[in-house]
């Protein structure tokens, strides 16, 4: 057993225990690096793939995360699917549907993906807090994808395998396999080499 095991192993249990207790289903492997905040409707599922580390710990990622880990599914029918040795630090993924991430993926410091506009364009609506007329559409991030950090990843978008997205991106279209985006909207830098 190495030093890391055992500085943080008491702690991965207790983060594997709020999991538990917030109704989240996890593979082994788990690694919660201080706690994550956890929203999960009664009938939503989060599901956690085998070795995926959720990091809400600054001294464990000194790359400046500034807030925890947050998964929030919020409806009944909401999701949201995370494949095997994936890894988030300060990550906020909020699924009024679904968002589902592969295998492999890596997530930057203090990322946010959302699946919806939260509420209304339109100001009438807006002021009269007519949900019904939010646009809601799910998100997937396929597998072997490297997101940098302080993105933003909007609702309806695809990314896919093995892309790239430069950090501080805002993602608002797909995004092809094997090519690097950056930017505000994000836009096409280049095609990966096979």
């Amino acid at each position: 057993m190495n030093m890391h095991t055992l500085k943080y192993g008491c702690k991965w249990v207790l983060g594997r225990l709020y999991c538990l207790v917030h109704g989240v289903r996890f593979r082994e492997g788990l690694r919660p690096y201080g706690c994550p905040v956890i929203f999960r409707h009664r009938s939503a599922r989060i599901i956690l793939g085998c070795q995926v580390v959720l990091n809400s710990d600054p001294r464990v990622n000194l790359a400046g995360i500034t807030r925890k880990v947050t998964l929030a599914a919020i409806n009944p029918d909401s999701e949201i699917i995370i494949g095997d040795y994936t890894g988030l630090s300060g990550t906020v993924i909020y699924a009024a549907k679904s968002v589902r991430i592969g295998n492999y993926v890596n997530i930057g410091v203090n990322t946010a993906i959302y699946d919806t506009d939260f509420h209304p364009l339109d100001w009438v609506s807006r002021r009269d807090n007519n949900l019904a007329l939010v646009t809601i559409s799910p998100v997937v991030i396929e597998d072997d994808v490297w997101i940098g950090g302080n993105s933003i990843i909007l609702k309806g978008v695809h990314i896919g395998r093995a892309a790239v997205i430069g950090a501080g991106s805002v993602v608002t279209c797909n995004i092809p396999e094997g090519t690097v985006w950056a930017g505000n909207p994000a836009r096409f830098i280049k095609k990966l080499p096979s």
